[in-house]
């Protein structure tokens, strides 16, 4: 149901080198889910109760008002991706957090490189993003942190971040939970074989807390779509 554990154990070594930060540091092995949708849909079914807060920035995927909104009854607060001045505008999602955390809790995507709009963050934009996430943590906010990583490696300038952005969220605060989902369809040219992956990490966390989150993740999969395409974990792990 998790997936070929060669292949996520594959994957977890292709995270670690394609994000060097995270050498070191606690993540838990990748779960194999059928599609980055199937991946986000997961943990909203794990994570988006009804009413829960979701802040997304106004140029988003469509699907994740299905998502959350259509499947998990969520509602989605979302804030201008840019300034006036056409800046990454870190400062109306930190506001956008602290305004609609309900009970405490509060869901955060952030999907870079951004669909639609194409847009990475630059090394000190993801710095001072990391920083106003853990600003809102530090005030006893529970943040879900969910990075869409659809198009992960899309990088074509030297000053923006090449890193993942769960890999500094999984390390900022107690209070963050980061859950990266990627897959192998851009990063593998694999349009069709609906192979993504969910990993978690966060500050703190043992392998025994990543063991029960990938539990409860498990019986998600189970309970919904049992399993992914065989076939198609067998021939990316003998490619990669």
């Amino acid at each position: 149901t998790g997936g070929d554990a060669a292949l996520r154990a594959q994957w977890k070594q292709e995270i670690l080198r394609k994000n060097p930060d995270l050498a070191g540091e606690g993540i838990s092995e990748p779960m194999v889910v059928p599609g980055l949708t199937s991946g986000i849909s997961q943990i909203a079914d794990l994570f988006a109760n009804i009413g829960d807060p979701v802040v997304i920035a106004d140029m988003f995927w469509g699907n994740y008002r299905l998502i959350f909104e259509g499947r998990r009854e969520a509602v989605i607060h979302s804030f201008p991706f840019f300034t006036e001045d056409l800046e990454l505008n870190i400062e109306g999602m930190q506001q956008a957090l602290r305004d609609n955390a309900r009970d405490g809790k509060v869901l955060l995507v952030l999907n870079f490189p951004n669909n639609p709009t194409g847009y990475s963050p630059t090394g000190d934009e993801a710095a001072r993003m990391v920083e106003a996430v853990r600003a809102v943590a530090a005030e006893g906010v529970k943040v879900v942190a969910i990075t869409d990583d659809a198009y992960f490696g899309l990088f074509y300038e030297n000053t923006i971040y090449p890193q993942s952005i769960f890999t500094p969220l999984s390390q900022a605060h107690e209070n963050i939970l980061a859950i990266k989902v990627d897959g192998a369809t851009k990063e593998d040219f694999v349009w069709g074989f609906r192979i993504g992956f969910v990993t978690f990490g966060g500050k703190g966390l043992t392998q025994e807390h990543y063991q029960a989150l990938n539990s409860k993740l498990m019986g998600s999969i189970r309970a919904s779509i049992s399993n992914a395409s065989r076939p198609a974990q067998a021939i990316l792990l003998r490619e990669m």
